[in-house]
């Protein structure tokens, strides 16, 4: 296990030498994984993306999402639920009715 201070041994080198090799394809395939994502996200009225500029090279993993305040709280319910039952979120913040 890696720490403060200290080295990986001969094992960890060797796979994590063998796994750069992967690393342009898979982060090529992730930029792309997450920029459909947003673009779809992007339609729904009320919910704000985070916009990936043109030129960067990497989007964000895992993106931060924002709701409109003067959309309806049903919205917010919905989004809530749906996060719930997808795993990435254990409970909706008070007022949401997820």
């Amino acid at each position: 296990m890696l720490g403060f201070g200290h080295k990986p041994n001969a094992i960890q080198a060797a796979f994590t030498r063998s796994r750069l090799e992967c690393l342009p394809g898979e982060t090529k395939i992730r930029d792309e994984d997450v920029r459909y994502f947003l673009g779809r996200l992007s339609a729904l009225p009320g919910l704000f993306t985070p916009d990936v500029p043109e030129g960067r090279t990497r989007a964000r993993r895992f993106p931060r999402f924002r709701v409109d305040s003067a959309s309806p709280p049903a919205l917010a319910g919905r989004l809530c639920a749906a996060l719930m039952r997808a795993g990435a979120l254990r409970a909706c913040p008070p007022g949401t009715a997820g």
